[in-house]
This record gives structure tokens, sequence and C-alpha cells, in this order.
């Protein structure tokens, strides 16, 4: 994914030990997987509750993306 390229160049782009930047880096991915693993044990206990969260999730996100990718944009401007 583009996300993990975009982290993977951060990292390395930080100047920190190697040691520092691999951590940095299965951090990333750790919380990347949880992000999708946690739906879908959910999902696996309680398959309408967790429809339910996730359709509600998905509606705020379409109303609000918008406001999101200006905010991301402005967020990585401020970075560089």
């Amino acid at each position: 994914p583009m996300e993990s390229v975009i982290a993977l160049t951060f990292i390395m782009a930080s100047g920190a030990e190697i040691g520092t930047q691999f951590g940095a880096f299965l951090v990333f991915v750790l919380l990347v997987l949880m992000v999708i693993e946690i739906p879908l044990v959910a999902y696996l206990a309680l398959p309408q509750r967790t429809e339910q969260v996730m359709m509600r999730i998905q509606t705020w996100v379409r109303t609000y993306r918008r406001q999101m990718t200006v905010t991301i944009l402005f967020g990585v401007g401020c970075l560089t």
C-alpha cells in the first residue's frame, strides 16, 4: 500500500539509527494490522453489531471526507 511507502520514506529520512528506524516501521505495520484485524475479529464475535458500527463509521467518513483530506494535506505540508 502507498501508506507504507510514505511511512517508510519518512522513517528513513529521519536520520535515526537503523534499529530505531526498523522499530518505528514495525510499530507502524502493527498499528495498520490492528486497524484491519480488530473489525475482523469483532465480526466473528458479533457480526450484526459490527456491521452496524462499520456502517456508521463509513457514513461519517463519507460525510467528512473533504475535511479529512484537507487536514491530512495541511499536516503533511507543515511537516515539509
